[in-house]
């Protein structure tokens, strides 16, 4: 949440009745459904196809998710335990290698807890993403400077601590001014990972040393920082860039932003993974030198507290759209020794009140199958058609942009 702030989106009541008269593809219910066979025969009914879980071996192919902003209001950091937040989606991401999300917030134990406009909380927050299988984290986003150079540096301590005691990668902030921005390695299934995270700004129209900062819409840093990437990416198998930046609450990625994605796919990036919009934007599968290569240019949010007090009565407004989101699952494979996405494959999640007054995050097409109260019941069968359709517009034509992109009988809502 920061200054950049989308034009408002045209809404309309006929989209209801006109969206729970779709009737193409699978239904929630036969979704549902299938989740229980495979349940049944022992399988995790979120388990990503071809995912062979964590390892530190050799193997030809890697398993990525990627999951969008951890953000902390009131009704998640009120609510113990963290645990509950995850519990429903934790299979997925224990199935893959790396998983990642970005954290929207400050990290300070001697800081109150505390939401929108400055976030703080304390380690225990990070802890249970870290238990829900989250081992690679961007740091760098326009919140992090929210308390200045202590928040920072407490932060860092932390996510140090768990780098040393639980095994997980973070990218995005520095220990130091005179530390260079520079890319954390992994080593995972034989695979060289390089993983960098950067923020476009800072709130405020502040700077800070410590902080991965790059304006991209500045020509002069945007060229400088290409031209870094292509002076560090063949150091790696994949290398991952993430990106904190955009127009908040645009369903469709700016032009600036995809040309600058794009730029770095040249510059020898394999994955663009953007955070900041705080909904989901289109993703698209790019072909360079024969490689195939991911730009997710939004992930939306995997956590906040945004639609807490939304009535499910009205499931168009836009404000909506910040709690459904996904969890792409990504296969990574080998071409002649050089690194490929193999496939997509998003699941569709949203936040969901529970009847503790938790909020917490499930599947949609879950949510959407029935057994909660029937005005919630409504609400996620519309809000499931509506993203089925925003992910069917996501994964456009191999090598081809997606600045307006209008496939036959999208609604309004999801054009700019």
């Amino acid at each position: 949440m920061g200054r950049r702030v989308g034009p408002r989106l045209l809404l309309s009541a006929i989209l209801l009745l006109g969206l729970f008269l779709l009737s193409s593809g699978e239904s929630p219910q036969r979704v549902a459904a299938e989740a229980s066979r495979r349940s049944a025969k022992g399988i995790s009914p979120l388990e990503a196809p071809g995912s062979g879980g964590r390892g530190s071996g050799q193997s030809e192919e890697l398993s990525l998710a990627f999951a969008g902003d951890i953000m902390a209001h009131p009704i998640n950091y009120e609510h113990r335990p963290y645990s509950a937040i995850y519990e429903a989606v934790a299979p997925v991401l224990h199935a893959s290698d790396l998983a990642f999300a970005n954290l929207e917030l400050t990290i300070d134990p001697g800081l109150p807890l505390a939401g929108w406009p400055r976030f703080a909380i304390h380690p225990d927050y990070v802890q249970a993403s870290i238990a829900a299988g989250f081992n690679v984290f961007s740091d760098a986003n326009n919140h992090i400077n929210d308390y200045g150079t202590p928040g920072i540096e407490s932060t860092y301590r932390v996510m140090e601590g768990f780098a040393r005691t639980e095994d997980i990668h973070f990218s995005g902030i520095r220990p130091s001014p005179e530390t260079p921005m520079r890319p954390v390695t992994i080593e995972r299934q034989g695979f060289r990972i390089g993983f960098l995270a950067i923020t476009e700004f800072l709130n405020y129209g502040l700077h800070s040393d410590l902080v991965n900062t790059v304006d991209y819409r500045d020509p002069t840093a945007r060229e400088r920082f290409i031209s870094y990437l292509r002076s560090i990416t063949g150091r790696y198998d994949l290398f991952i860039l993430s990106v904190h930046g955009g127009i908040e609450y645009d369903l469709n990625p700016e032009p600036a932003k995809q040309e600058f994605f794009h730029e770095a796919l040249e510059a020898g990036v394999s994955i663009v993974w953007c955070q900041h919009p705080h909904v989901l934007e289109p993703w698209e599968v790019v072909t360079v030198d024969g490689l195939r290569r991911l730009i997710i240019y939004s992930n939306g949010n995997f956590i906040s507290g945004q639609i807490s007090e939304i009535n499910p009565a009205t499931p168009w407004v836009a404000r909506s759209f910040t709690g459904d989101s996904a969890i792409f699952r990504v296969l990574v494979g080998r071409i002649d020794g050089k690194a490929t996405v193999l496939s997509v494959d998003p699941l569709l999640i949203s936040n969901y009140k529970n009847r503790e007054g938790e909020m917490v995050v499930r599947p949609l097409a879950e949510l959407a199958s029935g057994g909660l109260p029937a005005p919630w019941s409504a609400y996620y069968r519309y809000r499931y058609e509506v993203m089925r359709m925003l992910v069917a517009r996501e994964n456009a034509p191999q090598g081809q942009r997606v600045a307006a992109p209008e496939p036959a009988g999208l609604p309004v809502i999801l054009r700019r």
